[in-house]
């Protein structure tokens, strides 16, 4: 007689080894799948419209601290939990399976049926939570377009999970000898244990590959890029900085895809297409832009000359109704901001399609993103998809966790050379280098100090692209003894104010006060 064992015990009680492990086994090969629509269709994934759905629920302030420490692999985490949820939540309904729908003695039709009700149920309680994110599309289809894809492809990710299911629980429930291998003149078993084991193998293998392949179009390569020191009057594309909320950016190779809506309170609702946009009169703007995180002396600030339509046409041409106060934007990432309305034409607001004489790059909008001069760079919706005239107020995604409304810039001014720590000559003329910025209220003048601000002297401006942008300054300066220097830089708007002097954080309205570095001489 055949002892059995616990082991045994417990694997015949399920009749299929651990149901636990094959559930999470068809949930590697789902989660496999949504990847692979968001890396080949650009259609989101589940783990990725969750982290969209959470991460403005998080309070700015502590959202910038996880990236102080974390940097951008900060955005790496959310997605990475929502995966190993989903995993466990695959676990869970094969348990449950197992002592139920999924008994050994079972009807066939009962075993069947379980998948496909399971995958509807998590599909309507999926699109009941995530509905407002589901407007995502990384290949720049419309907002309606791309909600209609990602609900097709998240019930069929759901339905591959439901018929997996029974399907390894068959393959599980094989008892030892019922396949065999033939070699030479004998016979190898193949053990459920084989069976699942090759199945697990096959659904990591294909998990990884896809994984391998978004980590190449990820962004972690250059988030927080940003130029180097000294900088330039107007910044290379390439070096020009940047910051995004993405693990993986929207790759709109294809401009026949995309379109622009224009809607709202409008009397004249409006689609245009890349062409459409292209024959439109079309304006310059050289702006700077600078990210509200930015630090105090921080590089995530660069310049470029952007060639766009002015929105206020725009607008127009849709005839906005009366009393309308706000223009949202939505980009084909699903990220919004909002701009006030009687704002537009002032600031001088465009839709950039073009970025110093070439087609906006990828990475920093392409088909066509917002330039809002004079605020921060949250306004510069990239990837731009609707732009939508309203009545009401919408809080935009960096708004939602506490960050300013209006995100207007604050004067500011840096030293670039010489680098805190650096070491001086004693005797030797350096020249201090550096930028100072005031948007749209222009900088007028820049004054620097060798000792901490007990004196202050005149430095010369050496460039200014636009009355918007930054001005690049000079000084010519030459420690006159050994120790230690402490240097400092300060700014005047056009009007005759002096840049805020105390020091702010820079959640939530941005970043304040004056830039010291501290240098040795010897």
């Amino acid at each position: 007689m055949k002892t059995v064992t616990t082991e045994e015990h417990a694997t015949d009680a399920a009749g299929a080894g651990n149901p636990y492990v094959i559930g999470v086994i068809a949930a590697l090969w789902m989660t496999a799948a949504m990847f692979g629509h968001r890396l080949f269709f650009g259609i989101a994934s589940v783990p990725g419209l969750i982290t969209e759905r959470v991460i403005p629920l998080v309070p700015g302030q502590a959202s910038g601290d996880i990236i102080g420490v974390l940097a951008q692999f900060a955005k790496l985490l959310p997605e990475l939990f929502a995966i190993g949820a989903q995993l466990l939540v695959g676990g869970a309904v094969a348990t449950w399976y197992a002592r139920s729908w999924g008994k050994e003695d079972a009807p066939a039709w009962k075993q069947w049926a379980f998948g496909p009700l399971v995958a509807l149920s998590l599909w309507i309680a999926t699109l009941a939570i995530l509905w407002p994110v589901l407007i995502e599309n990384y290949h720049g289809h419309s907002l309606a377009t791309g909600r209609m894809l990602t609900i097709i492809a998240i019930f069929g990710d759901y339905l591959l999970f439901g018929i997996l299911l029974p399907l390894l629980f068959i393959c599980a429930r094989r008892r030892e000898g019922a396949t065999a291998m033939v070699a030479d003149e004998g016979a190898r078993a193949v053990t459920r244990r084989q069976a699942l084991t090759f199945v697990g193998t096959g659904a990591g293998v294909a998990f990884g590959a896809v994984t391998l392949g978004l980590a190449r179009v990820s962004t972690l390569g250059y988030d927080g890029t940003r130029p180097q020191r000294p900088v330039q009057p107007i910044t290379d594309n390439a070096a020009f900085y940047s910051v995004t909320k993405n693990l993986a950016d929207p790759r709109i190779s294809d401009p026949a895809i995309w379109q622009l809506a224009i809607g709202g309170d409008v009397a004249n609702p409006m689609t245009l297409s890349f062409a459409d946009l292209h024959a439109l009169p079309a304006a310059d703007e050289t702006a700077t832009l600078m990210c509200i995180g930015n630090t105090l002396g921080g590089g995530l600030m660069s310049t470029a000359a952007w060639h766009g339509v002015p929105l206020q046409s725009l607008i127009e041409m849709a005839k906005p109704a009366p009393g309308v106060t706000e223009i949202l934007f939505t980009a084909s990432d699903g990220y919004t901001n909002t701009i006030e309305f009687d704002k537009v034409a002032a600031e001088g607001v465009i839709v950039a399609y073009g970025m110093n004489g070439e087609p906006l790059p990828r990475k920093h909008g392409y088909p066509a993103r917002i330039i809002a001069p004079g605020r921060y760079g949250e306004h510069h919706v990239k990837w731009v998809t609707r732009i939508t005239v309203q009545k009401g107020h919408t809080k935009g995604f960096y708004e939602s966790q506490g960050w300013d409304r209006a995100a207007v810039v604050k004067t500011v001014s840096r030293i670039d050379v010489p680098a805190g720590g650096d070491t001086v000559i004693r005797g030797q003329p350096i020249t201090m280098q550096g930028v100072a910025f005031a948007g749209l209220r222009g900088v007028s003048k820049v004054e620097v100090t060798a000792d901490g601000g007990a004196t202050w002297q005149p430095a010369t401006i050496t460039a200014k692209p636009s009355p918007q942008s930054w001005a690049l300054w000079e000084y010519p300066w030459t420690p006159t003894k050994n120790g230690n220097y402490k240097l400092g830089v300060r700014c005047y708007e056009e009007s005759g104010a002096l840049q805020p002097v105390k020091e702010t954080q820079d959640f939530p309205s941005g970043v304040a006060g004056i830039h010291f570095v501290e240098v040795m001489a010897k």
